[in-house]
């Protein structure tokens, strides 16, 4: 067997292997294109959630604070009026 007839099998072979490895890492670079998007999407929309539940948590203190001090001038003015 000539060489020329060893070395042709094996350059078809190589560029084969070389042609679906070239392809499947551009699959995998668009996948993880895809993955960061979505993760920059997943990260933004978290920061807004948290934002929001920190202004939700504020309200609800406030007018937890607010409500008390209501609460408190209500008893005050009835246990003035039951002490008359």
């Amino acid at each position: 067997m000539a060489l020329c007839e060893q070395v042709v099998p094996l350059l078809r072979w190589r560029t084969h292997t070389k042609v679906r490895t070239s392809k499947l890492l551009a699959s995998l670079d668009e996948d993880i294109k895809d993955l960061r998007l979505k993760n920059k999407a997943l990260r933004g929309h978290l920061a807004i959630v948290r934002k929001l539940q920190k202004a939700v948590n504020k309200t609800r203190e406030d007018k937890f604070e607010e409500t008390k001090k209501e609460f408190a001038k209500e008893h005050a003015k009835l246990a003035d009026e039951l002490d008359s």
